[in-house]
């Protein structure tokens, strides 16, 4: 815990849980109290966001309080979060884990594994700063949904996973089928949840998000935390996951088989040239322009070659049309520009395409856009 913050957040008071906590035997009346750190939307008409947290021990939640709280404030400045902030309740659980960090294994494929805290330098004035302005000050504004709460968090470790499967990198977090069997029945102590996000102890620029669970996931760390430039990135890289959207990047060495893939959906962020060398309808294709006026869907190569694309003519570049390289592959499939948070989760925001097809996610959900110079 921060030294300096220790009056300002009440102290945790952890209850004590059964190892294999099952998810059948779960009773909401043990949920630990549910903090709103952001808006209060009626929930059938918002996106409700529920933290929870991943080795961090009850002295450190202090640490994931903030940075958690300072991540969101990142994500809804992104556009199109910052034109729905109104219509977004944010909810945190604090869960304490038995040990500081993540369970690294020794090794992961060819490299040394051990774990890494965040980079946080400034961190007991900028959590000062952040309790201050927060709604609710470090700890948060108590929502009590139905039924009894034990205490201010639970003693319940997630287990996240630093080297599934065949990976080649320490660097891959994902809860282990223990830690999702722990993980949904607690989700579901706050009043609504859309999108479970958990936050994870390590300063490795890693995370992973998917639409394809119910309720969707997203896993991030607290990398960057102390940079404004990365605050929010790596989380909203992977919240766009969970909405949907696909990697943008080119990078062959992302899974190691393309059975590990996953789903590649033709209608969102990227189309794929078919086997038959056929291009498929382009999604955007209305939002296609150029820095000269034009509307069409201008088309540019790989720069490292690849056989069956064929640039467009002249010397206009695509604002929005189509880029080779995505989804794991440097040839054949088009992401529609050149820079995207789904492409590259350290430097951008969301390209137009992804921000209209999240905003579109966002109408059809019922959401209100803020009135101007509201949240």
């Amino acid at each position: 815990m921060i030294p300096a913050l220790a009056l300002l957040a009440t102290l945790a008071t952890c209850v004590n849980q059964p190892a294999d906590w099952p998810h059948e035997d779960f009773d909401r009346i043990e949920c630990p109290q549910v903090y709103r750190i952001h808006g209060n939307a009626p929930v059938h008409q918002a996106l409700n966001i529920v933290l929870l947290s991943a080795g961090f021990t009850e002295a450190e939640l202090d640490d994931y309080r903030c940075g958690a709280g300072m991540m969101v404030e990142a994500l809804l400045e992104v556009a199109p979060f910052d034109r729905y902030a109104c219509s977004i309740n944010v909810y945190r659980i604090d869960l304490a884990a038995p040990r500081s960090g993540l369970n690294f294994p020794d090794s992961c494929g060819n490299q040394v594994c051990s774990h890494t805290p965040p980079v946080w330098p400034h961190k007991e004035q900028e959590c000062r700063d952040y309790a201050a302005r927060a709604p609710g000050g470090l700890q948060g504004t108590a929502a009590i949904p139905q039924g009894r709460h034990t205490g201010n968090c639970i003693n319940l470790d997630l287990e996240p996973r630093a080297c599934p499967l065949e990976a080649h990198a320490c660097q891959v977090f994902w809860p282990t089928g223990t830690g999702l069997r722990r993980l949904w029945p607690v989700s579901t102590c706050a009043p609504a949840a859309d999108i479970v996000i958990v936050v994870a102890n390590s300063g490795v620029w890693s995370g992973g998000g998917s639409e394809d669970m119910h309720t969707p996931l997203a896993m991030t760390t607290l990398v960057g935390i102390d940079a404004d430039r990365t605050r929010g990135r790596l989380l909203v890289h992977e919240i766009g996951h969970t909405l949907g959207l696909m990697d943008e990047y080119a990078q062959t060495t992302a899974y190691n088989s393309p059975s590990e893939e996953p789903a590649f959906h033709e209608d969102r962020n990227l189309i794929r040239v078919a086997e038959n060398g056929q291009m498929p309808e382009i999604p955007w294709a209305r939002d296609c322009k150029d820095n000269q006026g034009g509307t069409a869907c201008r088309t540019i190569c790989n720069p490292d070659g690849c056989d069956d694309c064929t640039p467009s003519e002249g010397d206009a570049w695509p604002l929005v049309g189509l880029f080779e390289g995505g989804f794991y592959q440097e040839c054949g499939v088009y992401r529609a520009s050149q820079y995207c948070v789904m492409e590259d989760a350290n430097e951008h925001d969301f390209c137009p395409v992804c921000q209209n097809y999240i905003a579109g996610i966002f109408d059809h959900m019922g959401m209100k856009t803020c009135p101007a110079g509201t949240e």
